[in-house]
């Protein structure tokens, strides 16, 4: 979605210039911010489509106001956005307007902006006669602003006429080509994008030393004793991993993990299984985020790495798991699995 240099910076509702007897009725204050969500709502009423993009960092609402008679009713966007949200609108009436000139439903947007409620200037669709009612863009900038919600609502009375409205959204601060930088994480790689901003780069994970091979790969395979402290991270971490998943690949799955915070979990009250790769991720991260930049350890030859002694059987790690979702593996005759975790065998 793209946005003309003509942004409007909605902060609150104002009143049209030109007033007379059939100019539109305007909502009064006390009116504003009703709870009924379109989606709820039976589809002779209405039809809310969402089709959302870049992991939830963008996205587009399809609502389509059928025959019954509405009288109201609002929708969220940008659910995930913690800078704020920046859209576009257009609406039009497949049934025609209203007496051939009013439009039947118009539109606004209301959100919450340091704990008080905003509200953008009325859009009345696609009508020549009340174009000059209309804001002077259909596009709106809607900075630090959350629960944000798109209102249709009836112009003076419900109408079996239909409407038609697409609002194209998109997180403040967005960038396509790190589609997590802005607020969730479900992966390693993700993760990587938005907390590796400093000296070391996501890219520089490839084939790091002998046991970060591949790029963030928990299941390769390690050629030999860590070269230093960030390729040790790399083998806790896979350990992490393997312990996580039970050492089967195929169990490990997406998580949330909020940037901003710096928290694994949809919600702060909210933890479950998917947050141990998470966390595992995280423990990673908090390495990587303060390494200095490659210094010749990325796509590190296979050959020179030490492997001592010769090649034993597999033997299953001992895995150590703590505050719900908090892995490591350990070794038993010198380690051993304490409340907050692997501790010096005897003081568990």
């Amino acid at each position: 979605m793209k946005f003309s240099m003509a942004i409007l910076i909605a902060l609150a509702h104002s009143a049209p210039s030109k007033v007379n007897l059939e100019d539109p009725d305007y909502l009064p204050e006390e009116e504003r911010g009703l709870e009924t969500i379109c989606s709820n709502l039976d589809k002779e009423f209405i039809v809310i489509t969402h089709d959302i993009t870049d992991n939830g960092q963008s996205g587009k609402l399809t609502m389509a106001k059928g025959s019954g008679l509405l009288t109201f009713c609002s929708e969220p966007i940008g659910q995930q956005c913690k800078k704020g949200v920046k859209f576009s609108w257009n609406m039009y009436f497949p049934s025609g307007l209203y007496n051939k000139k009013h439009s039947p439903y118009w539109m606004w947007a209301d959100y919450y902006n340091g704990g008080e409620i905003f509200y953008t200037e009325r859009y009345y669709g696609s009508n020549p006669y009340y174009s000059q009612y209309n804001p002077p863009s259909n596009e709106f900038e809607l900075i630090d602003a959350n629960n944000v919600k798109i209102v249709m609502w009836q112009n003076k009375v419900p109408y079996t006429l239909r409407a038609h409205a697409t609002i194209e959204w998109e997180c403040l601060d967005f960038d396509p080509a790190f589609p997590m930088s802005n607020k969730w994480a479900t992966n390693t790689w993700q993760m990587a994008q938005a907390i590796l901003t400093n000296d070391f780069t996501p890219q520089m994970a490839e084939n790091y030393g002998c046991a970060g091979r591949g790029t963030f790969d928990a299941y390769a395979s390690t050629y030999g004793k860590p070269v230093n402290y960030i390729d040790a991270a790399f083998l806790t971490w896979k350990k992490c991993v393997k312990c996580a998943s039970g050492e089967d690949e195929t169990k490990v799955v997406p998580y949330y993990y909020d940037v901003t915070t710096d928290w694994c979990g949809a919600y702060l009250s909210m933890k479950d299984t998917s947050q141990d790769f998470c966390e595992c991720d995280r423990a990673l991260m908090n390495v990587l985020k303060n390494a200095p930049a490659d210094t010749g350890y990325s796509m590190y030859s296979t050959n020179e790495c030490y492997k001592p002694g010769q090649k034993t059987r597999y033997v299953p790690l001992t895995c150590c798991k703590w505050n719900e979702n908090f892995w490591a593996a350990y070794n038993p005759t010198y380690y051993c699995c304490g409340a907050d975790g692997v501790r010096t065998i005897g003081t568990c």
